[in-house]
């Protein structure tokens, strides 16, 4: 049902784009796209489109449809387009990040504790097979796959 133009929202999307969008629309998804609207008239359906629409800005509606013309095999209704545009964030958004903490926020026995992580790979970097051959071994270790990414790392067995 159409509604009067007085009843219509004010922010609702102007007609040319929802024309525009429609007519990309088909050129996306053809028949998919004509045959949703097979048995209702253009006119409510591209004003309840204008509606649904309302609020979203080109930008979002341009990132919608490079979108569903790269994601989406069939063509979305209404509420999933507008879904879609809603979540769109411009190139230029980022979210508000903490501040980045200062060395002096950083309890020295954490500072300590992250100098001697890493250091025992740099001084051997295959102390991880040895610990997993030892581990095997004395009946610690058990993982087959394991065991044997570890022999072929240390030399003992070939791929």
């Amino acid at each position: 049902m159409t509604l009067p133009a007085r009843q219509q929202e004010s922010s609702d999307l102007p007609s040319a784009w929802v024309d525009k969008l429609f007519e990309r629309f088909a050129a996306l998804y053809g028949r998919h796209w004509l045959d949703m609207w097979v048995d209702v008239p253009m006119s409510d359906i591209k004003d309840a489109w204008r509606s649904t629409l309302s609020g979203v800005s080109g930008e979002a509606i341009a990132a919608g449809i490079r979108y569903c013309a790269t994601h989406n095999k069939f063509p979305p209704t209404a509420p999933e387009f507008a879904i879609l545009c809603r979540d769109f964030r411009p190139r230029n958004y980022l979210p508000s990040l903490p501040a980045p903490m200062e060395t002096g926020d950083i309890p020295p026995e954490i500072m300590a504790i992250s100098k001697d992580v890493g250091s025992e790979a740099a001084k051997d970097p295959k102390a991880w097979a040895r610990k997993i051959v030892d581990e095997h071994e004395v009946g610690l270790y058990r993982y087959l796959y394991g065991i044997h990414c570890a022999k072929i790392a240390l030399g003992i067995i070939r791929e």
